[in-house]
This record gives C-alpha cells, sequence and structure tokens, in this order.
C-alpha cells in the first residue's frame, strides 16, 4: 500500500501488490496503445478479415480463378506463367478444399472467442488454441513466400509479378509476428492479473478516494468509516464494485481458489491502512467483511 500525491496536491492511496507488479508497465505496452486492448483490436480484425475471406474472396476464387484451372485454360494473361503442371498443382491445392477452409475459417474465429473469453474472466489458458493457430497461419505464409522466392529466383520473365508479392507476404508475415509477441504480452498480463488481483479495470485506490490537505482544515471532508473502507478493499480484491458488498458477503466463497491470495493481501491491508499488524494465518479464519471489522474495532 503506498501513498502519491496527486496534481491537486491531494494524497490518494493506491493498492499495490508486494511483488512490484504494474498493469501498466511499459512491458505491456504495444506500439500504440496497451497490450490488451492491442490484441482485442487484432482478435476483432482477424475474425473480420476470415469473414471477407469466406464471403468475398472464396467465392470468387471458386467462381473466376478456380473455373479456369479446372479447365486448364490460360486466358486472360492471368495464368501465362505458369505450366499445366503448376496449374494443375494450384487446383488441387486452392480449389478443391473449400470444405477444408471453410472448418479452419470456423476454427480460428472460435480460437479468437476462446482469447476474448480468457481475457474476460482472467484465464490466460484460453490463449492456447489462438496461439496454436497463430503460429500454423505465419508457417503457412512462411512457406508461400519462400515458394514465390525459389520462383522469383528461377525465372527471368515477370520477375516484377513476383517482387511486389513477395513483399506483400513479407509485410503480412512481420505484421503477424509483431501481432503474435504482443499477444504473448497480454496474455502474460492476463495470467499476472490472474496471480495477484491487478489489472486496469480493477487498480483503483481502496482507502479514502481522497484525502484533502488543503490549507483550510476545517472543511476536510471526513474520511468513509471503517466498513466503508473494508468494503472498497473486498471489491477490489473480488472486482466488484463496493455498492455490491455486504457486511455478510463471504469474499472466500466468492473465489476459493484465491483464498491464500485474500489472505496476504488482506493482512497486508490490515497492516498499512488500518494500523493492525496481521500476518496472513491471522486472516485465515475471517471469511466476510464483518469479520474484517470486528478485528480491526477489536485491535
Amino acid at each position: 500500500m503506498a501513498n502519491k500525491r496527486g496534481r491537486s496536491g491531494n494524497v490518494v492511496m493506491h493498492f499495490q501488490h508486494p511483488d512490484g507488479f504494474n498493469p501498466k508497465d511499459r512491458v505491456y505496452k504495444a506500439c500504440c496503445c496497451h497490450s490488451k486492448t492491442f490484441t482485442i483490436f487484432i482478435g476483432i480484425f482477424e475474425i473480420f478479415t476470415i469473414c471477407f475471406l469466406l464471403v468475398a474472396v472464396l467465392p470468387d476464387v471458386t467462381t473466376r480463378v478456380c473455373d479456369k484451372l479446372g479447365n486448364q485454360t490460360e486466358s486472360d494473361g492471368l495464368f501465362e506463367e505458369f505450366t499445366l503442371e503448376n496449374i494443375t498443382y494450384i487446383s488441387a491445392a486452392l480449389c478443391h478444399n473449400n470444405i477444408t477452409c471453410l472448418v479452419w475459417a470456423i476454427l480460428q474465429i472460435m480460437t479468437v472467442i476462446a482469447m476474448f473469453y480468457g481475457i474476460k474472466t482472467i484465464r490466460y489458458w484460453f490463449f492456447i488454441p489462438h496461439f496454436i493457430f497463430r503460429v500454423l497461419c505465419v508457417s503457412i505464409l512462411c512457406t508461400v513466400e519462400t515458394w514465390f522466392i525459389i520462383r522469383a529466383t528461377g525465372t527471368n520473365e515477370n520477375i516484377g509479378a513476383y517482387l511486389t508479392t513477395i513483399i506483400v507476404f513479407a509485410v503480412i508475415v512481420l505484421a503477424a509476428l509483431y501481432a503474435t509477441w504482443i499477444e504473448v504480452r497480454c496474455a502474460h498480463f492476463v495470467k499476472r492479473s490472474r496471480d495477484t488481483g491487478f489489472s486496469i479495470s480493477v487498480a483503483r485506490p481502496v482507502g479514502p478516494a481522497t484525502i484533502s490537505l488543503s490549507e483550510n482544515q476545517n472543511e476536510q471532508a471526513p474520511a468513509p468509516p471503517v466498513e466503508g473502507k473494508v468494503q472498497q478493499l473486498i471489491g477490489f480484491l473480488v472486482q466488484k464494485d463496493a455498492s455490491e458488498i455486504g457486511n455478510d458477503f463471504s469474499f472466500k466463497a466468492e473465489d476459493p481458489e484465491r483464498a491464500e491470495y485474500f489472505n496476504t493481501m488482506i493482512a497486508e491491508a490490515l497492516t498499512s491502512v488500518f494500523n493492525v499488524p496481521s500476518e496472513p494465518s491471522d486472516v485465515e479464519p475471517l471469511n466476510t467483511v464483518q469479520d474484517i471489522v470486528d478485528r480491526i474495532n477489536n485491535a
């Protein structure tokens, strides 16, 4: 628990985890925003892109390109650089796997939704399926990029078209790698948020919202009662608004898996904020807000 002086001269108490986890640390920053925000934006963009490819690009490829490839035609100058062997290969790889592409797209959208769920519920393991699909997509892109590079180095005709394609794929691969790296940071942020109870949305003061230190001491606002402070503390730990926390609220029953974490953080708050020296073992018997208030009042 640390105090900071705000711009207006007020002292605001902030609840800090003992291991120094800072949800706004630079390691969790992307190029323009927080890694969490960036990952959500890229996930939405990824879903939009997949839907666009399914609705607009795949049918167009099927009706225009695949018909020509299936008939082994080379009209309109589109396939002049391809041999019959290449036409057969592309037709087999691109045009006869529409169902596979559809299943892949649906699964990838589901992994993005699972990632969103992991961010919302602070469960970092929901990132794993999307990591797998992202690595597979990057691998496929790198394979295609390599194939174009080999084709470009083996021919002297129409090198410009190959060069443009290589540059486009290289940009896509670099963007995908950067997005994956930011997603790794986001997953680490979610993991640390779960371990410590801190996140951007809940890192708020748990003591008096503002303690005025103005020169006119007579106009100083009264501090909230002990009960209000404890409700703010418990609300912070279980990520609920303090108005939803009553005296009979059982915070350990709310999330039994984090009981040990609750004991540690409440013991620190009792010691540093309420001046009631406590250890985690002293907090173990306490289960409700009223239990904590009674310990403070009886100290």
